[in-house]
């Protein structure tokens, strides 16, 4: 009993994130800022669409990259590399989404037998976090690429932009 009560407060943890975030996904009517986004910019950006803070710096940068691309001076390569990173990390949330989902699904209908499969909720726990590990170091892999995408002349153009900016 003491186990399942453990695993029972362990899956709440975990899951309370996702209860938080159902039916929103960091979404908002345009031009209204929404009160779960870290986006300051009235919804106009993808950036706060991700309850990934990695994926969320990820589209947040190349978004900031892609409207300085002038000032920054980025050639049309640079531009098609930054949109190819952006749209791969949109398409990895949307699939990371669907799998937290049919995660927290698979954990409900588990919970609902009369009989609770411990080894099996352990096993989907053990199978979910990897996914979400797999998923953050792809996540960094990603950034590190944006980041690469510039010159450091560039960097520090867009440096400047940005204190100029904030």
């Amino acid at each position: 009993m003491k186990r399942v009560l453990s695993l029972l407060t362990v899956l709440s943890l975990l899951l309370m994130p996702a209860v938080a975030m159902a039916d929103h996904g960091g979404k908002c009517n345009a031009g209204s800022q929404c009160p779960m986004s870290k986006c300051q910019d009235g919804g106009k950006s993808d950036c706060g669409e991700s309850t990934c803070p990695i994926a969320g710096k990820i589209l947040k940068k190349a978004e900031f990259f892609l409207d300085n691309a002038e000032g920054i001076g980025l050639s049309k390569e640079q531009i098609k590399q930054i949109k190819d990173i952006k749209h791969t990390t949109k398409k990895d949330m949307i699939f990371a989404e669907a799998g937290m989902k049919a995660f927290y699904l698979d954990v409900k209908a588990k919970l609902w037998e009369e009989k609770v499969d411990v080894d099996g909720l352990n096993k989907l726990i053990d199978d979910a976090t990897a996914e979400m590990s797999k998923g953050a170091k792809k996540s960094v892999q990603s950034y590190a690429e944006l980041k690469a995408v510039l010159s450091d002349d560039q960097m520090n153009k867009a440096k400047e932009i940005w204190k100029k900016n904030s």
